[in-house]
């Protein structure tokens, strides 16, 4: 899995005036790795107050009329009220890179392409619009460590739905009911961590759990009768990427 070790961020909190341009305002971030080698597709977290420049209405509430640029090059990013997150598509050693926070960008982001949360996870309260029943399909991209150990969450709620890194290279997707017991499960193995595209798919008859790689290349598949089975509704929260068990996450949809 990505770690942050051997980067130093460094930030320049200073709001300048861009006139002529499609946002009002930047924060300049440089970004310096201090080692040897090459690092692909690398998750950075920079401590931010955007709760404040919120406040000061530099950006809306949502903070989706902002943006991250390398020079001419928008980066992938998210916010939450405390912290920018980007994602580096290739960082060199010993090399500096410049970002540029843009705020009150018009027109206006309709989402964030990456997840920010505690300790790279995030969670949402139950909700009508969430409860998969028979019918639904899931599909995220992201980096998965699959070698991160047993039982590491990808996407739970307690009593009801779970897809996870079972074991070393094994991602399931199970059914549950009370007390977490496993209804009904389809299970993928031999996956290296690696960014990967997973698909959960209940036609209402059967579930089925698909695995791609970052490039679209097919790593395997299983599926499982349902036999009238469908996910619990209850009042448990949603939890994603527990675990530290992705290092980032592109997109997450969810069909009901």
């Amino acid at each position: 899995m990505r770690k942050f070790l051997g980067l130093a961020i460094f930030f320049l909190i200073g709001l300048l005036l861009s006139l002529g341009m499609t946002y009002k305002y930047y924060i300049p971030i440089k970004v310096y790795y201090n080692a040897s080698g090459t690092l692909s597709d690398v998750p950075i977290l920079v401590s931010l107050n955007n709760a404040q420049l919120v406040g000061f209405g530099y950006i809306s509430d949502d903070g989706l009329d902002s943006s991250v640029y390398e020079a001419t090059e928008s980066r992938e990013f998210g916010i939450t009220d405390s912290k920018l997150g980007l994602v580096i598509p290739e960082l060199l050693g010993y090399q500096e890179r410049t970002y540029g926070y843009r705020l009150s960008m018009d027109p206006p982001l309709s989402s964030f392409p990456v997840i920010v949360g505690v300790g790279g996870s995030f969670t949402v309260s139950d909700s009508s619009t969430l409860e998969l029943g028979t019918e639904f399909d899931i599909e995220l991209k992201g980096w998965v460590d699959t070698a991160s150990g047993s039982n590491k969450n990808i996407i739970y709620k307690q009593d009801a739905f779970r897809l996870y890194v079972q074991a070393g290279g094994t991602i399931r997707a199970a059914i549950l009911t009370t007390g977490d017991s496993e209804v009904k499960s389809a299970t993928v193995s031999g996956i290296s961590s690696q960014e990967l595209k997973i698909e959960v798919k209940s036609d209402g008859t059967d579930m089925t759990l698909t695995v791609w790689d970052g490039t679209g290349t097919y790593l395997g598949s299983n599926s499982v009768a349902l036999e009238g089975t469908g996910v619990p509704d209850n009042g448990n929260s949603w939890y994603f990427m527990q675990n530290d068990v992705m290092a980032y996450l592109r997109y997450l949809k969810v069909w009901v």
